[in-house]
């Protein structure tokens, strides 16, 4: 499934920028309960069932990724 716009946004920062629930809800404008339900959408699409399961899972993927095209994807 697709993420939306607002959980694409959540999962960069969750993901690549390693921020916490709280400083993401803080500068996001969420309340906690708000940016929870929205977290809660992101591990279904990603078919995952916690934040630390989509960090390994998306890692691994990159992982995945790179054996697969190696002599395009590492210089």
């Amino acid at each position: 499934m697709t993420l939306t716009k607002s959980e694409q946004e959540i999962y960069d920062l969750l993901v690549n920028q390693g921020m916490r629930t709280r400083d993401i809800a803080h500068y996001l404008g969420y309340s906690s309960r708000t940016l929870d339900n929205k977290i809660s959408s992101i591990l279904h699409k990603k078919q995952v069932t916690s934040q630390k399961e989509l960090i390994v899972k998306h890692y691994t993927d990159i992982i995945k990724e790179l054996r697969l095209c190696p002599s395009v994807c590492i210089p």
